[in-house]
């Protein structure tokens, strides 16, 4: 086995024991234990997401602040601005933001970087804020670094509500800020993306007009002489806490306000009404019987059984549930929540915008980001959503790949032709008709950006003298690149100079020039740069996905400083972390089928990488355009494809010996049957 292949320490027996437990075919426990989730609760809260798990947008700091500064300018007819990133995390977020404002009767001003302009707010956008008498500007994917540009407007007598989740620098703006990787937030989840933060906000906005805005309920539940309790504010809870009967009154009369609202959850904490009651005479007190009774309009006279129809309702995975409590805790939850069925119905909607964005901007898949990403793939294969999205689609199963390999590219195009309006509208527009014809604009213009790339790409590769430095990075400059491709030239390109790359260009910037950077996953831009950021007149972006502008003049001291910074940190060997061995006997359609369960895939939930050994190979075959593809048949009918590896699969057929394979797996339909086939990740001799 080459040494580059990792395979991960593994108890079988372990594993054994947990696919007997909860149920789950051996092989996909097995990777998910090789990917650090190892235990039976790990694994089905990974495998079976809910959407009542999803934190509370109450816990992000500043969002309080933020929804008050919002309803006040909509309650005295402020003029307001939503200034956004022009790729697609920021365009789905501005959307999202956009019709918020809709609904509460609000035609707000829209704006985002276009063709030449700087990335994003400038003074120059803040000037035509001030000259259109804006009175708040909400930032969406954005804002965080814009300093200097943020408290220009604020002197200039304009608030500001900054949604972002890029990392902050040295020193915050004068605004509202909510971004979950703030220093102070103490948000569970840091891997949102933009257009996630955006629909915390919308969440947390549409929330503040309910009954039960700012209302503390307080749960109990009572087991022989035990009292659990807990309470729960705008979705944000305390820890449960335990207490025996003759605790009961002190703990009540500390705990319990008259502005609260008791909600009783099992026959046995019943008994309390009258105890409250004699305490507290005008308190409200209810029982999850009753709310259930309201939300269902069902007279339910067998206790038992009403939580258990509700649990199969509210499709409450029993696997995750640690006791009774919890049990009852998230039927009280889904019961509040879904009373609210105007909220669910508009949020329903933007959550497929949020999985676009997530998937979009490569966020990892995992926590709310997975949540969001495959309730999102649920709606749009059931033809819910946005219409433009359903018009793309157009199949009878979305994946995250088609996502990102389909639509993401697509709908990005037009930003990074410079065109950017095209995706906007896109996203805004409600007629159907209208949404085609600019649907088709945008394919075109996507056609003409795949040309484009290749083309730079085979200059680049054919041309030395743009070449700023190439050394332990890339560095490239070319005018006649434009901005908007110059991070996809550079994410190509990393893979085949093994080393980051930065591609710049200066087109018509009057002295100042743009670069975008990418490079793999254990190298960050921010750590390496941190030292001569004031070299830049801006930066920006994510830790492989860096973007900056900086005076012409500064441009060789900044690839050298860049270059001379890396030393021998970066990796750029590709090694192969395995997940699971299988026999080839195991491979069948329908294991395969079972492998979307581990869906959606992505950026820290990729897919599962297999091994099988000492595999004798029965047939080799070419095909492509240039014969450049391989495929193998092993075990008489199974076949094995490796894209763009028919020299070296070519080499490994001849040799006439057993080969170990590195392969993911995928059905290949085939006159309306399903066959199982091998992907080739990479090839070694057996020992």
């Amino acid at each position: 086995m080459k040494s580059d292949w990792l395979f991960p320490e593994l108890d079988s027996l372990e594993i054994e024991n947990i696919s007997q437990d909860i149920g789950i075919d051996k092989n996909i426990v097995s990777i998910l234990y090789s990917r650090g989730i190892k235990t039976s609760n790990e694994i089905t809260e990974f495998l079976y997401p809910e959407l009542n798990n999803l934190h509370s947008p109450f816990l992000l700091d500043g969002i309080y602040d933020a929804v008050s500064r919002l309803k006040t300018a909509i309650k005295n007819g402020e003029k307001i601005a939503i200034f956004g990133d022009s790729d697609l995390d920021g365009i789905t977020s501005l959307t999202i933001i956009h019709s918020v404002l809709n609904r509460a009767g609000c035609n707000a001003i829209i704006r985002y970087p276009k063709a030449k302009e700087s990335y994003g707010l400038t003074c120059n956008i803040i000037d035509e804020f001030i000259k259109e008498k804006v009175n708040l500007v909400i930032t969406v994917d954005s804002g965080i670094r814009d300093v200097e540009e943020i408290n220009y407007g604020k002197k200039n007598g304009i608030d500001f509500v900054i949604t972002d989740h890029h990392e902050q620098g040295k020193s915050l703006p004068d605004a509202i800020i909510i971004n979950p990787k703030k220093n102070n937030c103490l948000y569970p989840f840091k891997e949102l993306a933009g257009v996630g933060v955006a629909f915390k906000f919308a969440h947390a906005f549409l929330f503040s007009f309910t009954s039960i805005y700012n209302v503390n309920f307080v749960l109990i539940y009572k087991k022989n002489h035990l009292y659990t309790i807990k309470s729960v504010k705008n979705g944000v809870s305390t820890d449960e806490f335990i207490i025996e009967k003759d605790d009961l009154i002190n703990t009540i009369t500390t705990f319990i306000k008259t502005t609260d609202q008791v909600v009783l959850l099992n026959i046995e904490s019943l008994e309390l009404e009258s105890i409250l009651k004699s305490i507290y005479s005008n308190i409200i007190i209810t029982d999850i019987r009753k709310i259930a009774s309201s939300f269902n309009k069902t007279n339910y006279s067998d206790f038992n059984q009403m939580i258990n129809m509700l649990s199969l309702e509210f499709n409450i995975n029993n696997k995750n549930i640690k006791s009774e409590f919890e049990l009852y805790y998230k039927i009280f939850k889904e019961l509040q929540a879904r009373s609210l069925k105007k909220i669910i119905s508009i949020l329903s909607e933007y959550i497929v915008l949020v999985a676009i964005g997530t998937i979009a901007d490569i966020m990892p898949l995992h926590g709310e980001n997975r949540q969001f990403v495959k309730y999102g793939l649920s709606l749009m294969n059931n033809k819910k959503g946005h219409i433009g999205i359903l018009s793309i689609i157009n199949k009878s199963s979305t994946t995250s790949k088609t996502i990102s390999w389909d639509i993401a590219p697509l709908l990005n195009a037009p930003g990074r032709m410079g065109e950017t309006d095209l995706t906007v509208n896109f996203f805004l527009e409600k007629d159907n008709s209208k949404t085609e014809l600019i649907l088709k604009k945008i394919q075109k213009i996507n056609k003409e950006r795949k040309k484009l790339v290749l083309e730079i790409i085979g200059k680049i590769a054919s041309e030395k003298t743009n070449i700023i430095i190439d050394d332990k990075i890339f560095f490239y400059m070319h005018d006649e690149i434009s901005e908007g491709i110059a991070g996809l030239i550079a994410n190509r390109l990393v893979d085949d100079y093994k080393k980051p790359v930065v591609i710049a260009t200066g087109t018509d910037m009057n002295g100042i020039f743009k670069g975008s950077a990418r490079s793999t996953a254990n190298f960050d831009f921010f750590n390496y740069t941190a030292d001569f950021h004031h070299l830049f007149e801006r930066v920006g972006g994510h830790a492989q996905a860096f973007g900056f502008t900086a005076d012409i003049k500064n441009i060789k001291e900044i690839a050298d400083r860049l270059n001379n910074s890396i030393v021998d940190k970066f990796i750029s060997n590709k090694s192969f972390k395995l997940n699971a061995f299988i026999d080839l006997k195991e491979i069948n359609s329908g294991f395969i089928k079972n492998l979307s369960i581990l869906e959606p895939f992505g950026k820290g939930n990729d897919e599962p990488l297999f091994l099988s050994n000492n595999i004798r190979i029965e047939n080799f075959s070419t095909f492509g355009n240039q014969e450049n593809h391989g495929k193998y048949i092993i075990n008489k009918s199974l076949h094995a494809i490796g894209w763009n590896m028919s020299d070296i699969m070519s080499f490994f057929y001849n040799s006439k010996k057993d080969i170990d394979l590195i392969f993911k797996l995928e059905n290949n339909e085939y006159m309306g049957k399903l066959y199982p086939r091998l992907i080739i990740i990479d090839i070694d001799f057996s020992d």
